[in-house]
């Protein structure tokens, strides 16, 4: 399926519903191919998600006051 640029911007969605079914999807400028729509091989699309950080976050230690309080302190301070 060729397709122009103008065009692709109006129906990305679409198009890459095609390129996912495993239609060859062109890209054209003023009828030249510029460019090519291919889905990712993989069944998630790409979508990894966001790293479990739990563990990271567990090895956070963390010492002294809690910085609330000190904002606190520091306003009074002020004034």
């Amino acid at each position: 399926m060729k397709v122009s640029i103008k065009e692709a911007r109006k129906q990305i969605g679409y198009l890459l519903d095609r390129a996912k079914k495993g239609e060859e999807v062109i890209l054209t400028r003023r009828g030249i191919p510029e460019g090519k729509i291919i889905a990712f091989e993989n069944n998630d699309s790409g979508n990894m998600g966001l790293p479990d950080l739990s563990d990271l976050h567990e090895s956070i230690k963390v010492s002294g006051k809690p910085l609330s309080e000190i904002v606190v302190e520091e306003r009074e301070e002020r004034y």
